[in-house]
């Protein structure tokens, strides 16, 4: 069975293989070092730190379909709230294609507004994405307490 961390440091992070961008937050927002703590895990979701690399190197192997059980109704409601966004994008990429198209939008004014779209959708996801990534590391925090307390022989 792997050693649960007690903490999760960057140094931690680089020797597991994390990418330099989540190595880069942790040293910036924990330079001590992150624990399973919720106010922690609230912290990681706002960043959107990775949940789901750290459920893969941090829980064991027992612990996993637990967790994933468990984010479950989160996933099902942020891939709603996504679907939304993509339908609400799609609607108005296919105006600002028509209207190019038409002739009555020029190809410069086109792919502005188009990018505007993009922005705007990534602005509409945004909340549903940080929800989503908060339950994720809340979840992970809660299977993470439970690892380490049967690693030291608890529950």
């Amino acid at each position: 069975m792997k050693r649960i961390p007690e903490r999760i440091t960057a140094r931690w992070l680089r020797r597991h293989g994390a990418c330099s961008e989540q190595v880069a937050v942790v040293r910036r927002e924990w330079p001590q070092g992150i624990r399973p703590l919720d106010a922690s895990a609230r912290k990681a979701g706002r960043l959107c730190l990775d949940a789901y690399w750290l459920v893969k190197h941090v829980l064991p192997r027992e612990r996993v379909t637990p967790y994933f059980a468990a984010v479950a109704p989160a996933a099902r409601k942020h891939t709603k709230a996504f679907r939304a966004t993509d339908e609400w994008l799609d609607g108005r990429l296919a105006a600002l294609g028509a209207r190019h198209r038409a002739g009555s939008l020029n190809t410069l004014a086109y792919h502005d507004k188009a990018t505007a779209c993009y922005e705007k959708a990534a602005e509409r996801d945004e909340p549903a994405y940080a929800e989503f990534c908060t339950a994720l590391a809340l979840e992970l925090a809660r299977e993470w307490r439970a690892a380490l307390a049967a690693q030291r022989g608890g529950k």
